[in-house]
């Protein structure tokens, strides 16, 4: 009777850090939902704010300013990037860094004509 008793003990006390981690996993669930859409806005933003630079070199013909160094570290890294993307089949790495590189190129391209 002892035996059953703590048994039973034992399975309650089970059921309550089994529902608690399954509650834990829908609540993480949700938010990773949340991330997962948000990381693409993001991915799709962040390369915009260089557009800036992309018309003064571009249309402006103006490259003085830039750094040759500085925009060619900027091609290579999302090219790295995007790599390790590919391989490890992350969509929202691949999609970021595509568009940086677009970016990126643009500026250093007009930087080596017009600078």
């Amino acid at each position: 009777m002892a035996k059953k008793m703590a048994q039973s003990m034992v399975n309650e006390e089970l059921k309550k850090i089994w529902y608690k981690e399954i509650k834990e996993h829908k609540k993480n669930n949700k938010f990773k939902k949340i991330m997962d859409r948000m990381i693409y806005g993001i991915a799709l933003i962040w390369p915009v704010l260089t557009l800036p630079q992309v018309w003064m070199v571009r249309v402006q013909k103006n490259a003085s300013w830039l750094s040759l160094f500085t925009w060619t570290a900027y091609v290579i890294s999302p090219t790295l990037w995007l790599i390790y993307g590919i391989l490890h089949k992350e969509k929202a790495i691949i999609f970021s860094n595509i568009l940086w590189i677009t970016v990126d190129i643009a500026v250093l391209i007009g930087a080596i004509i017009y600078g």
